[in-house]
Parts: structure tokens; C-alpha cells; sequence
């Protein structure tokens, strides 16, 4: 699938089930079409906190994977050291004041991206936490789970 200059809007279909990673997927859906549509003036700052989030996003998406002995974990965690790396040097490009390789990142590529990561690794981690854990971490909705980032209350 090659997505070319949309802007993904966050609705259940996204959902993998588990609420931890719905919920953070949910913030970068948000998050990539702020920044998407940003001017150059606002632009740096969404595109920093967009890295932030992608940083605490895979953190707590590698620590869900650990705690429940997740199979393919060491490849999951490559890609997302892979993304983290390249997410990193896009925001370095734009702290030097070129914004043109993050623009064309966050209008094309990491939407792209995103499709395809949580239709295979994501769905499938979120599938054998489930099974970990007997059917839990069940729909979106629930936030009960302590964990999630600011902003949930969950």
C-alpha cells in the first residue's frame, strides 16, 4: 500500500486489542496528522514531540513484549530500533533548520510505515499477549491497566 499525501485519522479498525498499545497508537495517529499539517513556524516543535512519543511508544511496547515472552520479540525490537534510529536523524535534519526530508516522512513515509507495522508485528504481538494472559488486554476502550502515558488516566 503506498500512501501519498494522507493524513490518517485515529478509528477503531486501528485497534489491535490491547489497551496499552491502542492507546499509543491512537497518540501517534493524532500526532502525525498535527504535525503533517503544521506550518514551518510550529513544525519543529510537533516534530520533537512526535520523536518523544515514538521513544516512550516503543519503550513500553518492548517492555509489554518482555513481560509476557513475547516469540519474535528480538525482531520486533530491531524495527523498532530501525524506525527510532531514522525518526532521530529526520529530527536532527529538522533542529538544523531543513524540514524538507521530516515533511515528506510524516506526510508519506511514516504513514506507510505505521499501516504496515501494525497490521503484521503489532496485531500478532498484541495477539500472543492476549493468549499470555488468557483473553486479556482486551478492547481499546479500557484504560484500567496503569499504565498508559499522560493524558488517559488510566
Amino acid at each position: 500500500m503506498k500512501v501519498t499525501g494522507m493524513i490518517l485519522t485515529w478509528n477503531e479498525s486501528l485497534a489491535v486489542g490491547h489497551p496499552v498499545i491502542d492507546h499509543d497508537h491512537h497518540e501517534f495517529v493524532d500526532l502525525l496528522a498535527q504535525v503533517t499539517q503544521a506550518g514551518d513556524e510550529d513544525f519543529p516543535a510537533l516534530f520533537a514531540a512526535l520523536t518523544t512519543h515514538v521513544t516512550e511508544h516503543f519503550a513500553r511496547e518492548d517492555e509489554l513484549m518482555r513481560e509476557h515472552n513475547f516469540f519474535a520479540y528480538p525482531v520486533h525490537r530491531m524495527e523498532h530500533e530501525r524506525v527510532l534510529a531514522w525518526i532521530q536523524s529526520l529530527k536532527a535534519t529538522v533542529d538544523a533548520g531543513n524540514l524538507g526530508p521530516a515533511r515528506t516522512a510524516v506526510a508519506e513515509e511514516l504513514p506507510e510505515w505505521f499501516l504496515q507495522h501494525r497490521n503484521t508485528m503489532d496485531l500478532v504481538t498484541a495477539g500472543h499477549i492476549r493468549q499470555a494472559t488468557g483473553g486479556g488486554g482486551g478492547g481499546g476502550g479500557d484504560h484500567s491497566h496503569g499504565r498508559c502515558c499522560g493524558g488517559c488516566g488510566g
